[in-house]
């Protein structure tokens, strides 16, 4: 017998193997799900035809394939996310006094050590979603001087810290902490410091004191949300205690 004839004859035994499991009527003849094929750049692979219900284990667990047609969707979305979300972050420092106290009730926001440029934060807001109380961080002084202060936006630098005080601030403003904010609570004493240390290098340390200059506090204790949005009302972060 010629090679060919066997060759032949090997094609027609795998022929009739495939007729009498049932040829053309199997449903895998014809049957998905295909992916489509990547052809150029920027384009994604897709499902597509019909997907034959089955199972497969995962991890010992059973999951049902279904027969749904097409790329599956997702469920959930992220949705109003801040572009500055993951470069600057809030964190809950509130105090358990024993009668409540704006004075006592703190926030604090700290920016990522690896933000390349400021973040202007004055106008973002600080809202609870579950009381509804909301509020707008103030402006600033950098140069806190006695007398006659000059304000300006907030502007945080990375590895930046604002610690935020729901009430008053013992000199009226909110302002960057220097190497003479330790004796402001003797005015004379932190204008004599001033005058001495505020030209040399290192006098401004980058983080702020800010006050929200409220008789009252803001946010609960326990079962809370509190969100920090940015100027355009997008969210930044949020803690939930």
């Amino acid at each position: 017998m010629s090679d060919g004839m066997f060759f032949v004859g090997i094609l027609g035994f795998f022929f009739v193997l495939w007729f009498i499991g049932g040829g053309p009527s199997r449903p895998i003849s014809f049957a998905g799900p295909f992916i489509t094929p990547i052809t150029n750049a920027g384009q994604s692979q897709t499902g597509y035809g019909k997907k034959i219900a089955g199972s497969v284990s995962v991890g010992g667990s059973t999951i049902s394939t279904g027969t749904q047609s097409g790329p599956s969707t997702p469920t959930t979305k992220i949705l109003n996310t801040s572009p500055y979300t993951g470069k600057i972050f809030l964190d809950h420092y509130v105090n358990n006094a024993p009668v409540p106290d704006p004075n006592q009730e703190y926030l604090g926001l700290q920016v990522l050590n690896t933000v390349t440029q400021g973040i202007d934060i004055t106008g973002w807001t600080i809202r609870s979603t579950v009381t509804g109380n909301s509020v707008s961080i103030p402006q600033g002084a950098t140069m806190l001087t006695i007398g006659r202060v000059q304000i300006a936006p907030i502007i945080l630098q990375a590895s930046n810290i604002a610690s935020i005080t729901t009430g008053f601030s013992p000199v009226n403003v909110s302002y960057e902490r220097n190497t003479c904010t330790n004796f402001l609570s003797i005015q004379s004493q932190y204008a004599e410091c001033f005058a001495a240390r505020s030209a040399r290098p290192g006098f401004l340390s980058g983080n702020w004191q800010i006050y929200l200059n409220r008789g009252s506090r803001l946010w609960l204790n326990t079962g809370d949300t509190i969100e920090l949005l940015d100027a355009n009302g997008k969210v930044v972060d949020s803690f939930s205690n």
